[in-house]
């Protein structure tokens, strides 16, 4: 059962159940009717309509969605409020190919590790696939609902990652743009630029917030995706820290390892050394980006056997 969480007069979130997580759906009550991120395909009918109706709302006075980043547990409703509501969908420029094309980024995603996460099938997600109508860039300013919202590009996570920062209230929709721990299933905080991801926690550090609304629980605060001022200012540290810890263990590991070890086998030690040893491609992503940048530093080297050794 989904939970509903008021965060202002004018701004609740749900909180979609998403396996043991969830994913996080930003409403916002104002003349217009506001979505951030439409969570899976069922979120429409199970979540968002039903809210509306209770705050006495009709549906269709959604006009404007906006996509923190591409990614399907983010925009799976994308195309059911286009076509019910009118609205219009906004996100940044990066993201968009993604939004409008799922299968093709389900297999630009999984097809980068086929050896361990094999495609269970060429599945059409065509059904799923929605129009952005509004190109978002970093700093420009959108009206969501009555809120006016600054757009921060956040690479990292994904290309197109943003947050929208709420100036006037200190309210930051972080999406899954900082990830601190990461999140319980995933195992490690899913990082696909480390330049991007250092660079986009540095930004967010330097501005006051006072409220944190993240697209998951992610750990070390996992009781809900939603945060206080002290916890979002020790949850952007943590951030910082997680990926310093990765890339050490990572080093010694390999410093340690003459013999060698395969991508797969790397990212099984992280995830039983930081998560819960889950064998996800969310930290195939993360430990294979820091393997790159310790062989950038010539450091280890990945053979033609696969294995990546000491240099």
């Amino acid at each position: 059962m989904s939970t509903v969480r008021e965060i202002g007069e004018d701004l609740c979130l749900i909180e979609q159940p998403m396996g043991d997580s969830c994913t996080g759906i930003a409403v916002l009550l104002g003349k217009e009717v506001g979505v951030i991120d439409t969570g899976l395909p069922s979120a429409a009918q199970e979540e968002i309509f039903p809210l509306l109706r209770e705050a006495g709302r009709d549906i269709g006075d959604i006009g404007l969605i906006v996509n923190t980043h591409s990614h399907a547990d983010h925009i799976g409703s994308n195309r059911e409020l286009q076509e019910t509501c009118g609205a219009g969908i906004a996100a940044h420029t990066s993201a968009i190919p993604w939004i409008e094309d799922l299968s093709a980024q389900r297999r630009d995603l999984w097809g980068l590790f086929p050896e361990y996460h094999p495609l269970e099938s060429d599945e059409d997600q065509s059904a799923l696939n929605s129009t952005v109508d509004t190109p978002l860039e970093d700093k420009d300013k959108i009206f969501i609902g009555d809120r006016l919202f600054e757009l921060i590009h956040c690479p990292g996570h994904s290309p197109g990652s943003i947050c929208l920062y709420d100036e006037r209230d200190s309210l930051l929709i972080a999406g899954d743009s900082i990830q601190g721990h990461g999140s319980a299933s995933a195992g490690l905080a899913m990082v696909l630029d480390l330049d991007g991801y250092a660079q986009s926690v540095q930004n967010l550090a330097g501005r006051p917030i006072r409220c944190m609304v993240r697209g998951h629980p992610y750990l070390p605060y996992a009781e809900t995706c939603v945060l206080g001022e002290e916890q979002a200012r020790e949850f952007l540290a943590e951030s910082a820290r997680a990926i310093s810890r990765y890339l050490l263990v990572l080093f010694e590991l390999m410093k340690n390892t003459p013999e060698g070890m395969t991508l797969g086998e790397v990212r099984d030690f992280m995830t039983r050394e930081f998560g819960r040893g889950q064998q996800t491609i969310q930290a195939m992503f993360t430990t294979a980006v820091m393997l790159r940048r310790i062989s950038e530093q010539g450091l280890i080297a990945c053979g033609d056997d696969g294995h990546w050794r000491p240099s």
